[in-house]
């Protein structure tokens, strides 16, 4: 993902959980999810709020677009 995609998804995971995004944040996420799809991504996301009222770190993204990808194949 590029940083407007990364914005793009912290976009969306606010519309769940109303965090504020600044500018640091996106920086420290595109760190984390640079190498990731933004689609695959974007499923990671909806797959967490699915199943969990906890708080999406960058971590929970990685472990499920890994479920994502196993699902597809």
């Amino acid at each position: 993902m590029n940083k407007l995609e990364v914005s793009k998804l912290l976009t969306a995971i606010s519309t769940y959980d109303n965090r504020k995004i600044a500018q640091e944040t996106v920086e420290a996420w595109y760190l984390t999810l640079k190498d990731l799809g933004y689609e695959e991504a974007s499923q990671a996301v909806v797959l967490h709020f699915q199943k969990s009222t906890n708080w999406l770190l960058p971590a929970q993204i990685r472990y499920n677009v890994q479920i994502v990808r196993d699902n597809v194949q």
